[in-house]
């Protein structure tokens, strides 16, 4: 009976592979979320998607993406955005637009994936603002295109990015309770 229900739990996490998205302020994808105490602090923001899964089998690529990032505030002011030159826009302006973007990139690409580089400098400090990324506002839900016969759509979650919160990169998506609950009974 264990192993039965063993089997049935391996079995679902391999196939839950997902992608997550979020902005970043250095290449290792650690540091999403900056104090800004001071007036004039120019930094970069950068946009990584990341295709995992649970288990770490899962080999499956990414060809695109689609996603929206929420306003920024007003004393944000971004003075350069530049797309990895491995992508290019499919539809929509530009990531912060109203449309948001659908881009794609010529070959599949794996890991750890650099999208968009933001140069931005606020003109204000100390206001707390946490940034999104999001579905486009004529697609949903937020998603990828996977290296698949037929380029699937591909599960996207992402990670909030906070400005003087002094927080860590919580993400978006919170534990099923129910899920849990239920897994937890099973060891009592």
């Amino acid at each position: 009976m264990i192993f039965l229900l063993l089997l049935v739990l391996v079995s679902g996490a391999e196939a839950q592979s997902y992608s997550t998205i979020g902005i970043y302020l250095d290449e290792s994808h650690t540091e999403c979320d900056i104090l800004l105490p001071s007036l004039y602090i120019s930094f970069d923001m950068l946009i990584y998607i990341n295709k995992t899964d649970y288990n770490g089998t899962d080999n499956t690529g990414i060809i695109g993406a689609e996603f929206k990032v929420t306003p920024f505030p007003a004393w944000l002011l971004c003075l350069e955005s530049e797309i990895n030159p491995l992508f290019y826009v499919v539809d929509g302006d530009y990531p912060q637009g109203k449309e948001g973007v659908s881009i794609e990139a010529s070959e599949c690409q794996y890991g750890w994936i650099l999208l968009y580089r933001f140069r931005v400098m606020n003109v204000a400090s100390n206001i707390p603002v946490i940034l999104e990324l999001v579905a486009r506002s004529d697609s949903s839900p937020l998603a990828t295109r996977l290296c698949l016969e037929g380029y699937p759509p591909g599960v996207l979650y992402p990670f909030f990015f906070g400005l003087n919160r002094g927080g860590g990169c919580p993400a978006a998506v919170g534990v099923e309770e129910k899920s849990w609950g239920l897994i937890k009974s099973m060891y009592k």
